[in-house]
């Protein structure tokens, strides 16, 4: 598995969206007080955007 900070790599010349490079249930929960510890998911997530 990658860590946070390879799969961070991928977006290198990106501007990355808010929250950035998370844990897969962090990233713009409906619920978020009902995520719980969402250091056990094994996926992360990412959006970015191509910059000018």
């Amino acid at each position: 598995m990658r860590t946070r900070q390879e799969i961070s790599g991928l977006f290198d010349g990106l501007e990355l969206i808010d929250p950035g490079v998370v844990y897969l249930p962090e990233w713009r929960p409906d619920h978020g007080d009902e995520i719980g510890d969402a250091s056990g998911a094994s996926t992360f997530a990412g959006v970015a955007r191509k910059l000018r």
